[in-house]
């Protein structure tokens, strides 16, 4: 095997994969090794539920409404590059399994929660995307135990792929490729030298004349010494499950081709199903923040995701095969992803820090890539997301801190923690501790006084 490359991509989650695919073709025709572990333990794009979302992941947070507008009109680009994909290499529907998603509102659902609705109805409307009357929701009317006392609203174009069949499309697409080495292993570093970089792994060096470095979570810590100037990558730990059963329990729960989810809850996903096949569906998900990886499943999630399932839809999975799922969502220090070539190491691009979009996101940051690599201006839609830029604050202190306290209160109340009577007492401690962590994080970090902390990053401290 050689071990000199045009492009090394450390990372063989979905955009390793999709950069794989498209720089070492025509009118490209990279020498490109891809490096990392054929199973893709941890992997944030294998343990994803794999929706294509845009309005459905839609944070209410005013002060963030610049934010939330920038993340709607990416994500709209992205579908469109989606959809151009799937189509160019005839993706069949075994991987493309949804083509809409169908959100529903609890009657008794969280101020947050409801909230959230209200954004997605209120933003795909303006889009063009809502519909709330239709045979799918008439369906889930008929079919979910709460169906009747639930508000749905459905969004077009809100697809869902199915991550075991992709992943395995990519890899034998691998095979065939005459232009693309892979390497089963995880790296280790990434060295410069003169005018290439050298990557070491358990197996062996290669070298390459540029690196894109998408491993995740584990990104900077490859990195070393380049990545001293990026803020810290945590690790978003997503719990979820694949639910398997004989019966008709999939065709019976869900409307065809459909994802059903809940609004965001307390900035984690809400509860989503999405079909897998003819008799399985994705079970999603939880959300855990943590400074390092976080080892087994957390079994309190997966006991509140079943919770969930059986306490809003009639199916019943006493006769179903469960196989817990999880994986590591990157999450920077501010919650931003982060993504370009290193300022100091311009041949190193960083795609990392994208949390729940990355997958959504890939096509337009692999567009962003063969701009690097030719030498072009950059994309607009990511400038401000440099990957060794300064941590970008959640708004003022006073707004983080009661961003913090709805989130956390939200998850309280959804899991029975307490009771309505003891709720101002709770918001007033959360408050103090939201000034205790602000007060530790901007001296770890050297941040201004009224730097505000994203809410998910105090929570861990």
């Amino acid at each position: 095997m050689t071990n000199q490359f045009d492009l090394a991509i450390v990372g063989n989650g979905i955009i390793g994969c999709l950069a794989a695919i498209r720089l070492s073709s025509p009118p490209y025709n990279r020498k490109v090794v891809l490096i990392g572990p054929k199973n893709r333990s941890g992997s944030a794009s294998v343990a994803a539920g794999a929706m294509l979302n845009v309005f459905g992941e839609i944070d209410y947070v005013d002060a963030e409404q610049a934010y939330v507008r920038r993340k709607l009109e990416i994500g709209q680009k992205s579908i469109t590059k989606w959809c151009e994909f799937l189509k160019h290499h005839r993706i069949t529907d075994n991987i493309l399994v949804a083509d809409k998603t169908i959100v529903y509102l609890k009657p008794d659902a969280t101020e947050l929660e409801t909230g959230c609705f209200e954004a997605i109805k209120l933003a795909s409307m303006k889009a063009g995307t809502f519909r709330d009357q239709t045979s799918a929701i008439t369906h889930l009317r008929r079919s979910m135990k709460i169906g009747k006392s639930c508000q749905f609203l459905q969004l077009e174009k809100e697809m869902a792929l199915s991550t075991p069949m992709l992943f395995d499309w990519f890899d034998q697409a691998f095979r065939r490729s005459e232009n693309i080495t892979l390497l089963d292993t995880k790296a280790n570093s990434i060295q410069p030298q003169k005018s290439s970089f050298v990557v070491s792994t358990k197996l062996n060096q290669v070298k390459a004349d540029k690196v894109i470095c998408a491993a995740g979570s584990f990104t900077k810590n490859i990195l070393g010494d380049l990545g001293n100037s990026m803020m810290p990558l945590l690790f978003g730990v997503g719990t979820a499950m694949q639910v398997t059963s004989e019966s008709h329990l999939i065709t019976d729960l869900l409307p065809d081709r459909s994802v059903v989810r809940t609004p965001n809850r307390g900035s984690t996903c809400g509860i989503h199903l999405v079909p897998r096949s003819k008799n399985s569906f994705y079970l999603g998900a939880g959300s855990y923040l943590s400074r390092v990886p976080y080892e087994g499943h957390r079994m309190a999630t997966l006991k509140y995701l079943i919770d969930c399932l059986e306490e809003d839809f009639s199916g019943q999975l006493d006769k179903s095969l469960v196989s817990p799922q999880l994986g590591y969502r990157p999450v920077a220090l501010d919650g931003k992803p982060m993504l370009g070539p290193l300022s100091e190491n311009p041949g190193i691009y960083v795609a990392t820090g994208t949390k729940r979009d990355g997958l959504t996101y890939a096509p337009l940051i692999v567009d962003d890539m063969e701009l690097w690599l030719s030498g072009q201006a950059l994309l607009d839609d990511f400038i401000g997301w440099e990957p060794d830029r300064k941590p970008i604050s959640y708004g003022t202190r006073e707004f983080s801190a009661q961003a913090y306290v709805d989130n956390k209160m939200a998850g309280l109340l959804e899991h029975n923690s307490i009771s309505s009577a003891d709720v101002s007492r709770v918001e007033e401690e959360l408050r103090l501790e939201s000034n205790k962590f602000h007060n530790k994080i901007s001296s770890m970090f050297g941040l201004e006084a009224n730097f505000g902390v994203h809410p998910e990053v105090l929570n861990i401290f």
